[in-house]
């Protein structure tokens, strides 16, 4: 604890003599990661491609992916399939003129029709000139004749006709002075239309396309100032016509073509200002005096062409030598300035724009993890043009503009523990620190720092946090204090001895209205009339100097921040009811917040140099303009140190640039330099489902599949009724930060109100809609949630079943009337008949008895017949099985003539054979026998062999007899044959007819 005040001078010149320098990370930007976990095909990404519909394709070792800033959709070659990629390997990815788009491969050049979701491969065919030189295609340019110029990894370059598929070489042995390798890395196009031919080994070589010859060479050996590395991976031709060349050792090399000049700049272990590598693989321009530069092996930095110093930027800091951050293969800016980088190993990452928009620092509280910081508590810009940064537990800072960098001023863990609550510059140009235990003043020379100690006693200083300082134009300075009210400090007691100094005090008393409305006091501030305005945790007061009292403003509550703009409007700011504007006589005019949580709590309040308001909110930085009260908001994705501020953590800076700090840091920006208009992006439809199933052909390659064309070209859809469940998804490709993105939809013709979602829901399914024509409508916000008119229509056609369309409703109702017409005609004509009926009655009653009587008499003639032949059919069907009987006697007797040939016997047998041949002939035939079946059994036999055509006469005659109902011991009898032999008949007629184990032969033959 100090003692007296020549011991603090002793101590804070021992820290001027060791001031801490201590680096704020402006190099550290928030990017985000993209790998195969996420969707990506493969882990090496080689090439970007912002098409024009706003997709992003990229490229890697293992197919291309087609990205809409939240899911991926891959292409790969399928073996087999000639209307798929070629190879996977995907190094350059080009639109040409016509939509069209082309991929560069290790294995041919694919071109890719968007209408149709159909891939075209072009080779190289060693028996064919006029075929491409060599089928490792690196780089791909569209001239203004619509012809393509190709730069080839073994093969040089060549003149490729889009519409014939025939190349035109530019090699080695075509130009053997030209060129010194036929291995294309890049082709780069300059701003005189030159091509700058980077290859691997053999330096650069420059070609003009008009005169189709190579008109320079750039090597190592031309000029010891020239390149390192013969190797090139990279050429950038910047803004002010100098060229940026990256080797593959070699580093990164500049060419200056007026002055016809070269410098190198190489990797220096000891220098951190150099490039982090010598492999520079891609560069691309940020700004008109920096640039990035990703190496292979040194991550990536950012190079200022005017001071020629890079800073090295860390992806991750969490793993500082992670392999992803430091093996970089390309760059790409998008048409929104986002910059992607892909990385050999981890997918891609992404740095947004709007993270970069308002710069970003902050003081590490250890060198060793970059991760921890100090809060910043108060912010003040002295006269000398020095900023000071109070934290909340690591000193007193003042910051660098120049380097970006903080120093250490001042720490105690003793006396104020390091806590500072609030900063003022006096007339006198002395520093004031308001800390929790107490007040502290730094000279004019920064040499000397005293302590007011806090007491007890008459005039002492109160003993508790002390949140805002502000001197009045008299001199007097004004202490805000937590929970004490008012503390000042008179003009004359300024420069006094700590221990000599009295204050004055403004308490808050309950019995007197008179006094401050709130001990707990956030900011003082005298406006241009001398009117002094208190901010407190209750009302808003005014103090009066002549009565010493202070009247409340009970319309404004919890007023943490007071503004008073150049018109002369005060600016009041709410930590719970928003922000309130009075105007000259003092009435408010204007409110933010009443009905929006968004605004609810406002924690500091600047006006910039063009009269607009800035205030930091819950949600971020507000920017209202006074004359339109046209607000826009900033949110944590446009690269502020967190979603909200400190409260009263803001300056305005001598350079007009303004300051806001907060719990993470810090964020200094110029208002001019703050680029909010964007063009919107588009909306497009990302898939079509029909009961859960995509129906898009891109997405299932299936030939048949409802939506033949891409889904960017998709305005209409036609279904079946029985197709009236369906979902669409949708998304807004903008890569700022699309998760921010809200989106609207409605479905015209079935509802009229816009439905709300967010990103994380981008679709909607409708179930059960009538046949009809609707009209599906979405639409999106920026990514600080402000709604662009970018609306995009679905036409749905859905076709109404047969009987709910207008020519069925058309036909029943016709054939209603014609039934009605018919109906009546045919009444009228049935009285007519009636009448001519009832003449006729008698006759035809009469004829109807005697066509009744004969017919009667017919029947009973048919039944008569009927008893008859069937009696007769029964008789003939016994004297056939007696014929069958006598058949087989007869065969017995042929057998005993045979063996009693020559004797008495054998005349006897004659007789016998002669009597029985005689009865048989008299007897009925075989077809006699069906017929006789057929005319007792409906046409059995006839219908049976025409359902069994396999069936023997034979069989037939045994199925006959089981259907006369006849035993096995009956048809063995009559057909004179063993029972065996009957069973093995029947178990042939069961396979003939297929019948199944469970089924019964007489059941099958008696139910047929």
């Amino acid at each position: 604890m100090f003692s007296c005040r020549n011991n603090i001078r002793t101590d804070i010149l021992i820290l001027l003599n060791c001031l801490l320098s201590i680096s704020v990370f402006s190099n550290y930007r928030k990017f985000e990661n993209y790998s195969p976990e996420n969707g990506l095909s493969h882990s090496h990404v080689l090439s970007f491609l912002e098409d024009s519909k706003g997709f992003m394709w990229i490229g890697t070792f293992d197919g291309v992916c087609l990205f809409d800033g939240y899911t991926f959709r891959q292409y790969k070659g399928s073996y087999g399939d000639s209307a798929s990629l070629s190879n996977n390997c995907i190094y350059k990815i080009f639109e040409d003129s016509k939509g069209y788009i082309w991929f560069g491969t290790e294995n041919g050049l694919n071109k890719y029709n968007l209408k149709t979701g159909k891939f075209t491969v072009y080779t190289h065919n060693p028996s064919d000139p006029t075929s491409l030189p060599h089928n490792h295609i690196r780089d791909i340019y569209e001239d203004s004749e619509g012809m393509f110029w190709l730069a080839t990894f073994g093969g040089g370059i060549c003149r490729f006709n889009p519409s014939t598929g025939k190349s035109t070489r530019f090699n080695m042995e075509t130009h053997p002075s030209g060129l010194l390798s036929n291995k294309i890395n890049i082709l780069y196009v300059d701003s005189k239309g030159l091509f700058w031919l980077g290859t691997d080994g053999g330096g650069i070589s420059i070609f003009d396309p008009l005169k189709e010859n190579f008109i320079r060479q750039f090597t190592p050996v031309e000029n010891k100032n020239s390149m390192e590395d013969w190797t090139i991976n990279t050429i950038y031709e910047d803004k002010y016509g100098t060229f940026w060349i990256g080797t593959w050792h070699g580093g990164l090399n500049h060419y200056n073509p007026k002055a016809d000049t070269w410098n190198n700049y190489m990797h220096d272990n000891n220098d951190p200002n150099t490039i982090p590598g010598n492999t520079v693989r891609s560069i691309v321009q940020d700004d008109v005096q920096n640039l990035w530069v990703a190496t292979y092996g040194g991550g990536l930095c950012k190079f200022n062409t005017v001071t020629e110093k890079a800073t090295t930027i860390y992806i991750d800091l969490n793993i500082p030598n992670n392999f992803s951050q430091t093996f970089l293969w390309i760059l790409h800016k998008d048409t929104k300035d986002n910059l992607w980088i892909g990385s050999f190993g981890a997918g891609f990452y992404k740095l947004n724009k709007k993270k970069s928009t308002f710069p970003y620092f902050y003081v590490k509280k250890d060198e060793e993890d970059a991760d921890k910081m100090w809060g910043i508590s108060c912010l003040f810009e002295d006269n000398s043009g020095t900023l000071w940064l109070g934290t909340l537990g690591g000193g007193l800072y003042n910051f660098d503009y120049k380097t970006n960098t903080t120093k250490l001023f001042y720490k105690d863990d003793d006396i104020f523990k390091n806590l500072i609550r609030s900063i003022h510059e006096d007339s006198e140009k002395r520093l004031w620190l308001g800390t929790d235990y107490g007040l502290f003043r730094i000279s004019k020379d920064r040499k000397t720092i005293d302590y007011f100690k806090p007491g007890d006693g008459e005039g002492q200083l109160n003993n508790n946090a002390i949140f805002s300082i502000y001197q009045l134009h008299n001199g007097d300075l004004w202490l805000g204090l937590w929970g004490v009210g008012i503390n000042v400090l008179p003009a004359r007691e300024l420069g006094k001895n700590p221990a000599e100094a009295r204050f004055k005090k403004y308490l808050h008393n309950p019995e007197d209205l008179s006094t401050v409305a709130h001990n707990v006091v956030w900011d003082i501030m005298e406006d241009s009339r001398g009117d002094i305005w208190v901010g407190t945790s209750y009302y808003l007061n005014r103090f009066n100097p002549l009565t010493e009292s202070f009247i409340p403003f009970r319309n404004c509550l919890t007023i943490a921040n007071i503004l008073e703009d150049e018109e002369g409007n005060l600016w009041v700011g709410s930590l719970s009811a928003g922000l309130y504007v009075l105007n000259n006589k003092r009435e408010i005019e204007f409110r933010l917040g009443e009905n929006d949580e968004s605004y609810a709590s406002i924690n500091s309040l600047l006006e910039d140099n063009s009269g607009n308001i800035w205030m930091s909110a819950q949600n971020g930085l507000v920017r209202i303009n006074k004359k339109n009260k046209e607000i826009k908001v900033f949110t944590q994705e446009y690269g502020l140190q967190a979603k909200s501020f400190a409260i009263n953590v803001a300056a305005n800076l001598q350079s007009g640039k303004l300051a806001f700090g907060g719990t993470n840091g810090f964020n200094i920006f110029h208002p001019d330099s703050i680029e909010d208009k964007s063009n919107p992006p588009p909306i497009i439809i990302t898939d079509f489902k029909i009961f859960n199933q995509s129906v898009v052909k891109e997405i299932t390659r299936d030939k048949h599949a409802l939506i033949q064309k891409p889904l960017y070209y998709l305005d209409s859809v036609q279904l079946t009724h029985r197709q009236n469940i369906f979902t669409i998804e949708f998304a807004s490709p903008d890569y700022s930060n699309p998760y921010n993105i809200r989106y609207a939809y409605k479905l015209e013709g079935f509802n009229k109100d816009w439905t709300e979602t967010n990103s994380k829901n981008r679709s909607v399914t409708y179930t059960n809609l009538r046949g009809g024509e609707y009209i599906f409508k979405v639409r999106s916000t920026d990514v600080s949630g402000n709604w662009y008119n970018n609306t995009k229509e679905l036409k749905i056609i859905i076709t109404p079943p047969y009987w709910q369309t207008l020519w069925f409703r058309l036909a029943v109702i016709s054939g209603i009337t014609l039934t009605v017409f018919l109906i009546f005609r045919i009444r009228m004509q049935q009285f007519k008949q009636r009448m001519q009926l009832n003449q006729e009655h008698v006759i035809v009653e009469k004829l109807r008895r005697d066509f009744e009587i004969v017919s009667m008499q017919n029947e009973q003639l048919k039944e008569d017949i009927d008893k008859k032949n069937k009696k007769i059919a029964s008789q003939a069907l016994k004297q056939v099985a007696n014929n069958e009987k006598l058949e087989t006697i007869l065969g017995n007797i042929l057998e005993l003539k045979n063996k009693y040939k020559n004797t008495r016997l054998q005349q006897d047998l004659n007789i016998l054979q002669y009597d029985i041949e005689k009865e048989i002939a008299n007897g009925s035939t075989r077809v006699e026998f069906n017929e006789n079946i057929n005319l007792l059994y409906d046409n059995f036999i006839e219908r049976f062999a025409k359902e069994h055509p396999k069936l023997t006469h034979k069989d037939l005659k045994i199925c006959a007899y089981i259907r006369m109902n006849k035993s096995n011991k009956e048809i063995a009898r009559l057909l004179n044959i063993t029972s065996g032999s009957l069973e093995i008949s029947r178990y042939r007629i069961r396979k003939k007819l297929s019948l199944t184990l469970g089924t019964n032969l007489n059941d099958y033959i008696l139910r047929f």
